[in-house]
């Protein structure tokens, strides 16, 4: 098999902590409710509260942080030098602290930054970070979903990845349901098992009130040079933690994306070697059919990337068809039906670049199939495209833009349909200054705001909305919460 250039294994890829747990059909799992501490991180630029609760509703109104005079006092001795005068500066908005009354203030008067010139916090704006700390283990965090209001958990934010030390016992996969007003863990879910790393990353709703997880698993000695398939599982848990089931399916893959249908069935897009599949359950997780991207298109070397589920079923996959004459990639995109016949196939190049490929996709509040990816010209930096799709395949719409430097090569890490319409989306840079952003754009593709983060920032790989109206990503250790 011909392989193609390293840009096509690059394109679409996201932040992906190596952060493993356990699976095997006799693994062990808890239901309890946390006790651990959290704390709130912040920074000038956003108002988090005093104390360890975050109140993402309330915190932009309610913080206080107060000047101590003797901290900004100056002193002027007198002619004889035997006296004298101090004088305390007021607080104002500017000067880089959160003072009564500010919402955030990070020493500047750029709007474009989550904080207003009035030191109010604006669109985009951090309303703050929390961490879990404790137990004596790291954790990292894959998978977010907020809790739609017909869940017995309504109100809850949803959260799973990995807990364990890099060196020591294997990694278990975890999902914690979090009050979203004080931050505790309702419930906390860990599965484990002595023979297996297992993770977290994704979570959906399924029916009869349950949620829908899954992630990827090795043996703890696995050997990439002697198999390089990794084990796909599943779970169905209910709204007080309890375990419906768990079941793991031996060299599977490893799962990239998960959607559920109306009728709680399951459809899964899974990673194997040279090639990846959708691969579809019954809402009690038995397996009903799959389907490769070789038998798609079987032409070139194509890769499926990110798939979406409607509540009638179909399914909609995201990728690309790279073509080893030319050495080009153009958008691939299919519709299944819900029983696995293939309704349309379509491959849309960029009107632009010579090369592009699609990374995710998502159904937008007017029902068009919006699939987010990259586009680029030959050895050129890859900038972030959306491309916008009828339910029938017809091309709608197409653009590209990228919130970073020009020049600077930027990747999509993760897309979430806005209410409104248009989407919030993270992207990153993968060149040396590491930069990540998040922005909200609108149904043509432009962006509404931006924020960018410093290098040292981690990048936000996994966002879920509140309907309430605030938007909370995931970061490897912190889950952080924004105006949107």
């Amino acid at each position: 098999m011909e392989f193609p250039p390293e840009r096509f294994a690059r394109i679409g890829a996201l932040v992906f902590t190596f952060a493993v747990g356990s699976c095997s059909g006799d693994s062990t799992a808890t239901s309890t409710s946390a006790t651990e501490t959290w704390t709130t991180t912040s920074k000038t630029t956003a108002s988090t509260g005093s104390g360890s609760t975050f109140n993402p509703t309330t915190s932009a109104t309610t913080t206080s942080n107060t000047t101590d005079a003797s901290d900004t006092s100056s002193t002027a001795s007198t002619s004889s030098g035997e006296a004298s005068s101090t004088t305390a500066v007021e607080p104002f908005c500017g000067d880089g602290h959160v003072d009564p009354g500010e919402g955030c203030d990070d020493g500047d008067d750029d709007p474009a930054d989550g904080c207003l010139p009035d030191c109010s916090i604006g669109p985009g704006g951090l309303l703050g970070c929390f961490d879990r700390q404790g137990g004596g283990e790291e954790e990292y965090n894959h998978a977010i979903a907020w809790a739609p209001a017909s869940a017995g958990f309504a109100g809850s934010l949803l959260v799973g990845g990995a807990r364990g030390e890099d060196e020591g016992p294997p990694r278990r996969s975890f999902v914690r349901y979090i009050d979203s007003e004080t931050e505790g863990s309702k419930v906390e879910v860990v599965e484990s098992a002595d023979a297996y790393h297992r993770w977290t990353n994704a979570i959906e709703f399924g029916i009869d009130d349950r949620v829908v997880v899954g992630g990827s698993a090795v043996p703890t000695d696995w050997d990439p040079d002697a198999d390089d398939s990794f084990d796909l599982w599943l779970g169905l848990y209910a709204a007080d933690g309890s375990i419906d089931k768990s079941v793991g399916f031996p060299k599977f893959g490893a799962l990239r994306s998960l959607g559920v249908s109306g009728a709680g069935h399951v459809v899964t897009l899974v990673f194997h070697p040279f090639d990846a599949l959708v691969v579809t359950f019954t809402p009690e997780l038995a397996y009903q059919w799959s389907y490769s991207v070789t038998e798609v298109e079987p032409l070139g070397n194509n890769e499926f990337r990110g798939l979406v589920v409607d509540p009638a079923g179909i399914t909609y996959v995201t990728g690309q068809r790279w073509d080893p004459d030319t050495y080009t990639s153009v958008v691939l995109l299919v519709a299944f039906d819900p029983s696995g016949s293939v309704l349309w196939k379509k491959l849309d190049p960029s009107p632009t670049k010579s090369d592009a490929a699609g990374s995710h996709v998502f159904i937008d509040a007017s029902g068009d199939i919006v699939v987010a990816g990259g586009e680029w010209d030959g050895n050129d930096p890859i900038v972030p495209l959306l491309a916008r799709f009828g339910v029938d395949g017809m091309a709608l719409a197409w653009s590209s833009w990228t919130p970073g430097n020009d020049g600077q090569e930027v990747v999509v890490a993760a897309v979430r349909a806005a209410p409104d319409g248009g989407c919030f989306a993270s992207f990153y840079s993968p060149g040396g200054d590491s930069s990540s952003y998040l922005a909200r754009l609108d149904e043509a593709g432009a962006p509404v705001w931006v924020r960018e983060f410093e290098p040292e920032t981690s990048v936000i790989h996994s966002l879920a909305y509140d309907p309430a109206g605030t938007l909370y990503g995931t970061r490897s250790h912190e889950i952080c919460a924004f105006l949107p």
